[in-house]
């Protein structure tokens, strides 16, 4: 049995070096079996960022609103893989990236901080995570936010102020939720990348000029897109979107189609490629089933794989 004054000893060690700078604490040999409660020593703690980051035998804690160092919890948590309850989280802290990254047993609603402004990777590779959060207003990264939470699977509203969300989804394979794309958001590669069970309709706000890689290996997802006119980038889009088959039409400002229907293996609809697409490198590769007109402008292009494994395939093509 650890004593109250050890257990506050060892806290203390993880304080703020300018109010604790020399202490020393041999390693605690108990187990951190029930709620450890941050001391406030009369409002004067300051937390450093990443006090807690890699503790593993940590499973639950208050923090009792006590500060942080600018604000910032950045990787206040990361790869603490036991940890399941956190509560008391200071309401001025700004920075939140990374905080529970890799605490593979964190299943709780997390009541964030209405400050926060940065969610990025906040929860990537908690895997068992499957709670509902609100994410606050202020918010405007949430890159990678639930990036490899593989049990994820909520309702979830993005504020307006959110500008970056490339990779927010990435892997989530159980996630298949409606997802509100705010009017400031220009990148949503690598957005759902991997989320195999992910078929929900889809409405695109119109400065969104990258789509790289946004759908690759969401395997059910099968809706209308209407992309806006803004869009320079979208290689390996549907890539692996093994059920997919939509047309639509391709914005005039992109010029590579690159494995973009790459192992659709359902696609068999009509497209209209102009002049100004120069790369088609493994566009319809892998599409089996495919064999339906396509109008391509005359122009120099990069033919390499295009119709690669199209075995369905006999249509003529304009070279």
């Amino acid at each position: 049995m650890v004593s109250p004054f050890r257990r506050l000893l060892l806290l203390q060690s993880f304080l703020h070096p300018r109010l604790y700078p020399q202490r020393k604490v041999p390693a605690y040999e108990g187990h951190w079996d029930k709620m450890i409660k941050v001391p406030s020593e009369g409002g004067k703690t300051v937390l450093r960022t990443n006090i807690f980051n890699s503790k593993a035998a940590l499973r639950q804690i208050s923090l009792r609103n006590v500060p942080y160092t600018d604000n910032s919890m950045g990787l206040a948590f990361y790869n603490c893989q036991n940890l399941y309850t956190v509560e008391g989280i200071n309401p001025n802290v700004t920075n939140m990236s990374y905080t529970f990254s890799d605490c593979k047993n964190l299943n709780q609603s997390i009541n964030l901080p209405a400050s926060a402004e940065t969610m990025t990777g906040t929860f990537e590779n908690c895997t068992s995570f499957n709670s509902t959060i609100q994410i606050p207003v202020g918010v405007t990264s949430v890159i990678n936010l639930f990036a490899n939470c593989t049990t994820y699977n909520q309702p979830i509203e993005f504020p307006d102020y959110v500008e970056a969300m490339h990779g927010a989804f990435l892997n989530c394979t159980s996630f298949n939720q409606p997802v509100n794309f705010p009017s400031l958001v220009t990148d949503l590669s690598f957005t759902f990348q991997g989320c195999s069970n992910f078929n929900q309709p889809v409405n695109f706000p119109s400065n969104i000029i990258a789509f790289q890689n946004t759908f690759e290996g969401c395997s059910n997802f099968n809706q209308p897109v209407n992309f806006p006119n803004a869009v320079k980038q979208m290689p390996s889009c549907f890539k692996g979107c093994s059920n997919f088959n939509q047309t639509f039409s391709i914005p005039a400002n992109v010029s590579s189609l690159d494995s973009v229907f790459d192992n659709c293996s359902s696609l068999n609809v009509s497209f209209n490629i102009s002049n100004n697409i120069t790369g088609l490198y493994n566009t319809f590769r892998n599409c089996i089933t495919f064999n339906s007109p396509l109008n391509i402008q005359r122009g120099y292009r990069d033919w390499d794989n295009t119709f690669r494994d199209c075995l369905s395939l006999d249509q003529n093509i304009n070279l």
